[in-house]
Parts: C-alpha cells; sequence; structure tokens
C-alpha cells in the first residue's frame, strides 16, 4: 500500500527534495498538466515528478518506501543509489532546497569523526584551499568533534578511462584541450606545493558538458607508483607503472612536479597515438619500460625537428627522461599545447576535413552521449515497484573505503607514511603545505 499523500509532501521536505513552497509549485504544475485535477495519491505525484525530473527513480523509491529511508546528509541529498566509477566510494548528491544558490549536484564523502586525525584533516585542509577551472574542487563540512562531509562538486560524467576502453585514440582538439585542462590544474597545485602523483586517465573526469576535470584523493601524500592504490578514495581503473616517470625505477623515489608532468605526457601520448607508452603485464615491468624504451613515433618527431608532428614533439619534452630536459612547469606544457591548439582550424569549413583525416580517433561528446542534440522528449513515467526492501538496503551508503585491515565501511584509508626519502627529498612531498591565512576557514555545518 501507498503511502498517504501528506505524508509523501513531508517526505519531500523532510528530505531536502524541496520546501514548502517548491511543494506547492509542483502540486500546481500537477494539476495543471492534468486539466486541473489535483494528484490523487504519492504514487501518481511521484511518477510525475520523475517524469519531469524534479525526483530520481531512486529518490521515488526511498519516499515511497513503507519505512522511512534516509536519503538527507547535512546540506546534501542523495540522489542516486548507482556507483559512478571512480568515485565509488563518494554517494551522489544534490545540495538540498532552502540553501541559497542554484541546486548543485556532486558527491559526497562521509567520513566518522573517530577516523580523523589531525594530519588527515591538515591534507584535506591542504586541498580543499586550491582551486582551478579543471581541478576537482572540495568543500568540508563539519565541526570539531563529529563527523566530517567532504563535498565535490562535479556535473554528472565518466571518467576518460571509461570514455576510451574500447578505442583511446581521441580527435586531437578534444585530446589537446584535455591536455590544457589537466595541465593548469596541475599548475594550480605546483604553486601551492602540492604534486597530484596519480596523472592518467582514470584521474580525469568528463563531465555532460565535455569538460575536463582532474580528479585527486585528498586524504595523503601522492602515492608513488608501488604505493598500493586501493587505499586511494579513488578508485583505480588503470595500472600506475603506465604513467610512472623513469626516476621511479629507484625504490625510493618520491613524487614531485616533474614526474607528474612525464605522467601528463603519457596521458596525452594514450590520447593522441592510441596505445599506451609502455605494455608490461606489472608495475615493476611497467617502470623497466619506462627508463628504457623510448617510443618510435616521439623519436622520430625530435629527429624530424620543426617538420615533425607538433603534438608528439610536445609529448616528447614532457617525457624526457632526464627530468631536467623536461618542461620546467605544468604551465609552460599548458602554453605548447595551446600553440598547437590555435594552429587546428575550427570552422564549419574545415570540419569535414578533419573529420575525414580522424576517422581512426574517438569523439568524446560522442561517446558520452552529447554530441548532435535532439529535442527533448517527455520521459515515460516509470512504474514504480512495490515497497521493496532493496530500497532500504541501498540508499544512504557509500562503497567502503578498503583499507589493509578491512575497516568499517565509512572509514577512510589512513595516510600512508612516505617511502622512505632520498638525501635530499622535495620540500612538501610528505607534509601538506600549510593553508594560507587569507583562506577563510571551511563552513561548519547547521545544527
Amino acid at each position: 500500500m501507498s503511502i498517504a499523500l501528506s505524508e509523501f509532501w513531508a517526505r519531500l521536505v523532510q528530505s531536502g527534495i524541496e520546501d514548502a513552497n517548491g511543494c506547492q509549485r509542483l502540486a500546481t504544475a500537477f494539476s495543471t498538466a492534468h486539466n486541473g485535477t489535483p494528484a490523487g495519491d504519492a504514487q501518481a505525484m511521484a511518477d510525475f515528478l520523475i517524469q519531469t525530473k524534479e525526483i530520481s527513480s531512486f529518490q521515488s523509491r526511498c519516499l515511497l518506501a513503507t519505512t522511512p529511508v534516509q536519503i538527507r546528509f547535512g546540506r546534501f541529498v542523495q540522489v542516486s543509489d548507482k556507483p559512478s566509477p571512480p568515485l565509488q566510494h563518494w554517494l551522489p548528491v544534490r545540495s538540498v532546497a532552502g540553501i541559497p544558490g542554484t541546486k548543485r549536484n556532486g558527491f559526497l564523502l562521509r567520513v566518522p569523526a573517530s577516523h580523523l586525525s589531525d594530519q588527515l584533516n591538515q591534507w584535506l585542509a591542504a586541498h580543499a584551499s586550491v582551486t582551478a577551472p579543471g581541478l576537482q574542487p572540495f568543500e568540508l563540512y563539519g565541526s570539531p568533534g563529529s563527523d566530517m562531509q567532504v563535498f565535490t562538486r562535479l556535473l554528472p560524467g565518466k571518467s576518460l578511462f571509461d570514455l576510451t576502453k574500447k578505442k583511446m585514440k581521441v580527435a586531437k582538439r578534444q585530446a589537446l584541450q584535455v591536455g590544457v585542462s589537466i595541465a593548469n590544474s596541475l599548475q594550480a597545485m605546483h604553486e601551492r606545493s602540492l604534486v597530484h602523483g596519480e596523472v592518467r586517465a582514470d584521474r580525469v573526469w568528463m563531465d555532460k558538458n565535455s569538460e575536463a576535470i582532474l580528479l585527486r584523493d585528498p586524504s595523503s601524500p601522492p602515492r608513488p607508483p608501488r604505493v598500493d592504490q586501493s587505499l586511494s578514495w579513488i578508485d583505480a581503473g588503470e595500472s600506475p607503472g603506465a604513467y610512472a616517470a623513469p626516476e621511479f625505477a629507484d625504490p625510493n623515489a618520491m613524487c614531485t612536479p616533474a614526474t607528474d608532468i612525464y605522467s601528463l605526457g603519457c596521458l596525452l601520448f594514450r590520447m593522441i597515438v592510441g596505445r599506451l607508452v609502455v605494455s608490461g603485464e606489472s608495475v615493476e615491468q611497467e617502470i623497466t619500460e619506462q627508463l628504457t624504451v623510448a617510443p618510435e613515433e616521439l623519436a622520430t618527431a625530435i629527429q624530424q625537428g620543426q617538420s615533425g608532428d607538433p603534438i608528439l614533439r610536445v609529448i616528447a619534452f614532457a617525457m624526457a627522461k632526464n627530468p631536467a630536459a623536461r618542461f620546467a612547469s605544468a604551465g609552460q606544457v599548458a602554453d605548447a599545447l595551446n600553440a598547437v591548439l590555435s594552429t587546428i582550424p575550427e570552422s564549419s569549413a574545415s570540419k569535414s576535413k578533419i573529420r575525414k583525416n580522424e576517422k581512426s580517433s574517438l569523439d568524446l561528446r560522442e561517446a558520452a552521449g552529447l554530441a548532435a542534440p535532439s529535442a527533448k522528449k517527455m520521459p515515460p513515467a516509470e512504474k514504480q515497484p512495490s515497497n521493496k526492501k532493496s530500497s532500504r538496503d541501498k540508499s544512504s551508503r557509500q562503497k567502503p573505503i578498503p583499507s589493509k585491515t578491512d575497516p568499517p565501511a565509512t572509514q577512510p584509508p589512513p595516510v600512508q607514511p612516505p617511502p622512505p626519502a632520498p638525501a635530499q627529498p622535495p620540500a612538501a612531498a610528505t607534509q601538506p603545505p600549510p593553508a594560507p591565512p587569507a583562506e577563510k576557514p571551511a563552513p561548519s555545518e547547521p545544527a
């Protein structure tokens, strides 16, 4: 038996999906769409809200359940129970109604107070203080002694790795745009003494607007490729050795801005050439190949000098075996890629020629289902299942964050100690940089 319509409205408000004024607006919209006839029951109203995209099917199941299901967490309301790789530890959420500003989509990670530490708090604060247009943002909510909520504002999308599983080669202009975005994001981090350490395709989020966002793990120092990647707050889809700089042949080597630039070169190579730089079957084999193997495409571009492919020449300098021979900064990589990008025409008159020359390349917009937008049709109402136990079981859960000791489901991984330091370790390689004094502290969660 469905719940009463009055109870449905109450739950809609309690969940934060709408406030009282919003409920009145929705009731009026239903009546208008049905020739002045108001909703007769909760099921009919829920079906209408799904059709008009006011709520998701998941939210409808939770709202209609006989036993109330928690989908609100502080300032945010859960919108789905489906995982979004590589953010499978995070809950897909939207900001609740009543908070000033537009509703914001993103992902939420809940960290129990018992698992917070001074060092973890410092790393979180350091990452939250660094922002850039193409860099994953973080907002921290909570008060001393309480659980912390880590919110990252992201539009729906998929990782570059998931979009390019079947075809790694990406249309040149799009590949360059992704590269510029990632390079600028790295520059913003490096300027604040933060190193990324995991630049690869499964760390690039392509949102529904086809914008590239560099994902990052804010919980610990950057992880060298040999460190257990399963401890990250972001799932790994591919081997870190495929993007590892030659310096990591030394087991004591640490992540630096130079290793980030090399990894960016590997990512660009993957998108432009259509394959990984190395083909080892283990991280150790991949690192060995990075030290000893030079891709033929890059060697040819360098040998040809000014007549060589300009994109491959940029990649070759980013992937120089000697760190001192690479670009001095990620910002320089962005400038070089922008220079090449300016030579690729975007006019409609040239599109057919570009398409003919790139038949083997993947169009990221098409892969994400964004190309050739058509008139939107009102989706049919989804048949709501009966009050199944699955709604209660799946809601309000984030995928357990694994650790070596298999802690409780909501426990974040412990901050990993850095590998043995070399004689002169890079500054801030193992300690988070202090947040600048001008930055405001993270807002506290209202009671």
